[in-house]
């Protein structure tokens, strides 16, 4: 019997972004890359081996709303600004793929996950990736890591631009209840909160890569480099530059304006 693979992405968009409001048109941003990714992914489409040695592989997709967006609403500043809902997107995320994978049984097929991310959704991807690592519920699923694609990981979960970051472990609080303790220097309650983990290694998935902005001038959004865990490449320009998002209408004006100069000089 020929082998099979049940493959799923999953994409966290970034801060702002979303792909369902910005296909309708609710709002001014460009699609970013994670949303054109997940829209590539093929969701649902079976690839047949062209050998006997090459497996059928199913394939799945899950994608999460960038935090501060919600589908058909206006945007929201607790997920602008302090990330709120990162927590409770890992958590949908975790239990949409388990409902996927039940679909295909255990010992049929292989479990394949590949994960993408950009901005706080590269940082929530991270995490992802550790909770699932901790999960009974996919430890006994036999889940394995295949790729992991980031585009310019930002946390700044909570009180922005420190590297304190703590996750909500429920829907009944959220990350902006954190900046209470922050600005006091406090530590939340362990019944609330735990700290985010964005820690990733080269044993966290077979390939891992981070795209990342060499002109990033956000001095509260710095980035949360993955530290030899994987391949990093740089890039010229600002965090959407690299992730993708910036506005429609925005075009590079100053050629524009030398070659009016040009013409005229003639």
């Amino acid at each position: 019997m020929t082998c099979q693979v049940i493959r799923v992405g999953v994409f966290f968009d970034g801060t702002g972004n979303n792909l369902f409001n910005d296909e309708a048109g609710r709002s001014d941003n460009s699609i970013s890359n994670i949303g054109k990714l997940f829209r590539l992914y093929r969701d649902g489409e079976v690839i047949k081996g062209r050998k006997v040695t090459e497996c059928e592989i199913v394939i799945r997709s899950i994608y999460i709303e960038g935090v501060g967006t919600n589908q058909g609403k206006e945007d929201y500043l607790g997920g602008l600004a302090a990330g709120s809902q990162g927590g409770r997107r890992i958590r949908l995320a975790i239990a949409q793929l388990i409902d996927i994978l039940d679909k295909y049984p255990l010992n049929e097929y292989r479990r394949e996950i590949d994960v993408f991310g950009f901005s706080r959704g590269a940082a929530t991807a991270r995490d992802f990736i550790n909770t699932l690592y901790r999960d009974e519920r996919l430890l006994v699923r036999g889940v394995k890591i295949r790729f992991v694609g980031l585009f310019d990981t930002v946390g700044s979960f909570g009180l922005a631009g420190n590297d304190i970051n703590w996750k909500p472990q429920h829907d009944d609080v959220t990350e902006s209840d954190t900046i209470f303790y922050e600005i006091r220097g406090k530590t939340p309650s362990s019944k609330d909160f735990i700290p985010y983990n964005f820690n990733l290694y080269p044993q966290s998935a077979e390939t891992i890569v981070h795209f990342i902005a060499m002109d990033e001038y956000r001095k509260n959004f710095p980035l949360s480099d993955t530290e030899g865990a994987g391949l990093t490449y740089q890039f010229i320009g600002a965090h959407s530059d690299v992730g993708g998002g910036y506005k429609k209408e925005e075009v590079e004006q100053v050629a524009v304006l030398q070659d009016k100069l040009l013409i005229n000089s003639n």
